[in-house]
């Protein structure tokens, strides 16, 4: 039989896995011994990373802290932001700034020298002169043209027009126009025969204002204004159709049409179905009836609106209240539009107050330019060009106003129609005057096209203006809107003319800066506590002094709930890593880090010395104070060469060691040949000597002197607490903030400080004494980064850094070792239960043998009982 096959206890009635199990149990012991020491240090790794996910945070932090940016940010202030704003760099000088912009800088631009399109008009019925000639003559030559309450009588020129040579309705337009310019009328007023051979007259725009309102009336029983196509009293407040010539049919596909007054929003009409013969004055009376009643329908100042019939069989409609009058425009319908039948073109407005269409081509609204003879004889593919500062752009009438906008930015210029005024406008790109002995736009139209139609030259352009500014009594000028001075940038936002000022302050932001160390602060305070805990915190104990709570082993958690698991395993990893070698080295470096006192030596220095030499006969004393402690000190009176100056330096420093102390003053001679005098964080002055002074010639003026500044982070407002709060920092917001106004400079550096020492020669023992000092004057939070650096890396050799793999690290590595060792326990378990499996499934074969053989034998007995 294999092996493999396990028989339980069928032939013996035993509970063989019960049995093998027993047996079993003190085989695994081994095994689960392996896996609790596995769960502990998963766990351990674990803590590890969780204090190095802190460290890395509190690196982080100290990123910024240790730069000396971060002290450098300013807050700045204006009295009048309308007037000036400004931003100070971090080497911005603080203090009070008075700016006075007398001028501000502004782009050369060059504007149309008139309006360029048609703003209100009139236009009349379509007429053929060379079939319907018209006749001026005495009795049939006068018309009143009325603008904006201003008439005049027109009397026109004998003539006949009938489309021959020198006859033409353009003709008697030109006629009609220059007896209109030679009436006196104050306000330009054109006259046009368009291509649809219709008269049209017509203003430009006001300026900022509402359209010019025209009409035009008879003069007594003159009958030219009927003659020219109008009707009497034809104004601009009037939308007037065409002639309506064909039957009008109403019904479901033709019946409705959009009507807008003023700002009112756009309403949809549905006139009556039915059909209308304008040849009948009753049928063209009730469909005139029947427009008229279904606008008024909708009330408020569609009630205003009258609609009405020309003689020349036109729908009129107008608005009647003169005392706010209002505009009207005409759109066909969303369906079924019935627009056309009326003889009204979409979008037709009366007082023409839309301005030029961007969007349009230039031949679609060539109509509305009081300039259109541009084009005359030409079609919608004709080209023109014109150059801008040297950039030739050429475009043709189905071009539209953008395309050229758009296009003309690749010369630096800036083009837009300014509806309001009904000018097209170039400006340059840039303020300030860029140019001065020129125009900063240089225009050439062959065409015409910017002459004629935009009313644009070059004569036109005004040149830019540079910004005219004073800070503090100071001028400046600057081609743009914004000046530098002392590292502040004042962006110029209006004028205040010749006298006002706005106050512009400049200080260190030093609210910010507290927020970051207090950041700083509160982050260090629960790394420190957190790691306290963990090497502080002793291994819990479930009896006796050393039986620790351990990792549970799988039968263990069997028997016990989910809630008394997790009771359980919190108490076996209390204490994981208490009394850590690794974590308390951590705690050492930062505390030591944090503490210690920087070495900020206090400089002055001399003048360069005499490349001549000096002599200090009878010239050879000065006083020396040094953090209170006033010595007059009195060199050897001798002269000195160029060459013997480092003796100088010496016999100074003999001096100084026996009035000071050795090597509390310390004098150098600098690569320019200048005396140096250096100490320890201590105020220091140099004055002159009663008598026999010879200080000036050592280079110094009486008085000179430097401050002690700050050397430790207690002088700043961070202190440690007592013993028992194991190194809990606490801030001084008052003190820093006091310490940052009074020496910014000197928080900075205790702060930042990573000043490069030359050493005095290349050899070894100069390099590394160099490095030493660089290291003893390294900021404190810029050496601490470094300690903190040093730390999270020692952790992650230790255990890794989350999300990264189990390799590469000690634990890693240790687990790995233990995962292994693991598998091979577990290999030889499963081989000793195999092996038992084995025996006790031979064992209850052999007794089913057994008892097969003994029934045999009895069977046998029975049957010899029964002969």
């Amino acid at each position: 039989m294999a092996s493999n096959l396990r028989i339980p206890g069928i032939n013996t009635g035993m509970d063989t896995q019960a049995t093998i199990d027993q047996i079993m149990k003190y085989t695994r012991v081994p095994l689960d011994r392996l896996k609790q020491k596995q769960q502990t240090l998963i766990w351990k790794q674990e803590a590890y990373r969780v204090q190095n996910t802190a460290l890395s945070k509190l690196k982080d932090l100290l990123f910024d802290l240790k730069l000396q940016k971060t002290y450098n940010i300013k807050s700045v202030m204006t009295s009048n932001s309308q007037i000036v704003t400004a931003t100070a760099n971090p080497a911005a000088v603080n203090g009070s700034y008075s700016v006075r912009v007398q001028q501000m800088a502004t782009v050369a631009k060059n504007v149309s020298s008139n309006s360029v399109s048609i703003r209100s008009q009139i236009m009349g019925n379509q007429l053929d002169v060379a079939t319907t000639p018209i006749t001026i003559g005495p009795g049939n030559n006068q018309i009143n043209v009325t603008v904006d309450g201003v008439t005049k009588t027109i009397t026109l020129t004998n003539k006949v027009y009938n489309g021959e040579d020198e006859q033409t309705l353009a003709d008697l337009a030109a006629d009609i126009q220059n007896q209109i310019n030679s009436s006196g009328f104050g306000t330009t007023i054109y006259v046009k025969a368009n291509a649809d051979d219709q008269l049209v007259f017509y203003t430009a725009q006001k300026d900022n204002t509402a359209p010019y309102t025209i009409s035009l009336s008879t003069v007594g029983a003159d009958s030219t204004l009927t003659g020219l196509g109008f009707s009497d009293n034809a104004n601009t407040k009037e939308l007037t159709g065409n002639i309506l010539s064909n039957p009008i049919a109403i019904n479901s596909s033709s019946n409705k049409f959009k009507i807008t007054v003023g700002n009112q929003p756009t309403r949809e009409i549905t006139l009556s179905e039915g059909s209308y013969d304008p040849a009948d004055p009753d049928q063209l009376e009730a469909f005139r009836s029947d427009v008229e009643s279904k606008i008024r329908s909708l009330g408020g100042v569609y009630d205003n609106i009258r609609v009405s019939v020309t003689s020349f069989k036109q729908l009129k409609i107008e608005y009647l209240d003169a005392s706010a009058p209002q505009s009207i425009k005409l759109e066909s319908g969303s369906t079924a539009d019935v627009l056309e039948q009326m003889c009204f073109s979409n979008g037709t407005m009366s007082e023409a107050k839309n301005a030029l269409s961007t969007t349009l081509s230039f031949w679609n609204q060539k109509d509305k330019f009081i300039n259109s003879s541009f084009f005359d004889g030409k079609d919608e593919n004709t080209q023109f060009k014109f150059v801008i500062n040297g950039k030739e752009f050429t475009f043709s009438c189905k071009n539209t106003l953008t395309d050229v906008i758009d296009a003309v930015k690749a010369a630096g210029v800036n083009v837009h129609y300014e509806a309001s005024t009904d000018k097209l406008v170039f400006t340059t790109t840039q303020t300030g005057d860029n140019n001065p002995s020129g125009y900063e736009m240089l225009i050439s139209d062959p065409d015409g096209f910017l002459g004629t139609v935009f009313n644009l030259s070059q004569a036109g352009e005004e040149g830019g203006d540079n910004a005219v500014v004073f800070v503090n009594n100071i001028e400046m000028q600057s081609q743009s809107n914004t000046v530098t001075y002392n590292g502040i940038t004042f962006t110029l936002n209006g004028e205040t003319g010749t006298q006002a000022t706005t106050v512009i302050n400049v200080a260190t932001d030093t609210s910010g800066i507290i927020a970051r160390v207090k950041e700083f602060v509160d982050k260090y305070n629960e790394i420190i506590a957190s790691m306290n805990s963990q090497v502080t915190q002793k291994r819990a104990s479930s009896g006796d002094k050393y039986n620790y709570y351990l990792p549970l082993t799988d039968t263990q958690k069997k028997e016990m709930s989910a809630d008394e698991i997790k009771a359980w395993e919190e108490k076996a990893k209390q204490g994981i890593l208490f009394s850590d070698d690794i974590l308390a080295g951590v705690l050492s470096e930062m505390r030591t880090g944090l503490y210690r006192q920087v070495d900020t030596p206090r400089t002055l220095s001399g003048l360069r010395l005499s490349d001549s030499g000096i002599d200090l006969t009878g010239a050879h004393r000065f006083s020396i104070t040094v953090g209170g402690n006033t010595q007059e000190i009195s060199l050897t009176e001798r002269s000195y060469t160029v060459d013997q100056y480092n003796e100088l330096v010496r016999d100074i420093q003999n001096k100084l060691d026996a009035a000071f102390g050795s090597g509390r003053v310390k004098v150098n001679l600098s690569g320019s040949n200048g005396l140096t005098f250096s100490t320890q964080n201590q105020t220091m002055t140099l004055n002159s000597a009663s008598q026999f002074n010879g200080l000036e010639k050592l280079g110094f003026v009486n008085g000179v002197n430097v401050k002690a500044t700050y050397n430790n982070v207690s002088q700043i407002g961070i202190t440690t607490g007592s013993y028992y709060e194991n190194g809990k920092l606490y801030l001084n917001t008052e003190m820093l903030e006091q310490a940052l106004q009074d020496d910014p400079e000197g928080v900075m550096r205790l702060l930042t400080n990573n000043e490069t020492i030359a050493p005095l020669d290349f050899t070894p023992t100069e390099i590394a004494k160099a490095k030493m000092q660089e290291k003893q004057r390294q900021g404190i939070f810029f050496s601490l980064y470094d300690v903190l650096n040093s730390q999270v890396a020692k952790i992650s050799n230790q255990a890794g850094s989350s999300g990264t793999a189990s390799g590469g690290n000690v634990l890693g590595q240790q687990l790995i070792d233990l995962g292994d060792q693991i598998d091979r326990t577990q290999d030889r378990i499963s081989a000793e239960e195999e092996r038992l499996w084995s025996i006790f499934s031979r064992m209850e074969v052999m007794i089913g043998q057994m008892d097969a053989q003994m029934g045999f034998i009895t069977s046998m007995l029975n049957q010899s009982k029964s002969r």
